[in-house]
């Protein structure tokens, strides 16, 4: 994971167009990692002249983009993708479909791993994106440390005190 990270955050520097530099790190990551593991990615950049966010996705899970304000007020962010590390160049750049999506005052983006997502309970059920976008909504308006302790309270209370199988790990971001 973190050559992963790491080759990523050359590439980006690398190349202006952040799908090229996502390719090129697929490169890198295949041969190193011969298709034995795969990790997944979500480039976001953030234009603040253009109130525009450009989206890259590799297999990652879909951030969400919450605002009561939207006719939809929570979308997933998910433009197609594979992970890295799963093919070659060739087939691996076709499906990395670049998505820009217009940035509205209030708008909160929360982006997670599968460990929060598929969180289970006693009775195996997963904690899911409706929780997550419940949270959002009644977290809104708060901070983005406080909507990111609201979600890690509620999952505390979900999962009781089952030990996660996988990692979890969120990061929040509020835009003005």
């Amino acid at each position: 994971m973190g050559m992963a990270k790491k080759v990523l955050s050359i590439r980006l520097q690398d190349f202006s167009d952040p799908k090229e530099a996502v390719v090129r790190a697929n490169e890198d990551i295949d041969r190193d990692l011969g298709r034995v593991n795969f990790v997944t990615a979500f480039v976001a950049i953030y234009d603040p002249a253009r109130r525009v966010l450009h989206c890259i996705r590799a297999g990652h899970n879909p951030p969400l983009l919450f605002n009561p304000a939207r006719q939809e007020r929570c979308i997933q962010l998910k433009p197609g993708g594979l992970g890295l590390g799963i093919m070659s160049e060739s087939s691996f750049e076709p499906t990395i479909q670049p998505l820009d999506v217009e940035i509205l005052p209030g708008d909160v983006l929360l982006l997670y791993t599968d460990g929060l997502a598929e969180a289970r309970d006693d009775e195996g059920e997963q904690f899911g994106t409706d929780r997550m976008t419940q949270i959002l909504g009644s977290s809104y308006g708060l901070s983005s440390a406080l909507v990111l302790s609201n979600l890690a309270h509620a999952l505390d209370d979900f999962a009781g005190h089952r030990v996660s199988e996988d990692d979890v790990t969120a990061v929040c971001v509020r835009f003005q």
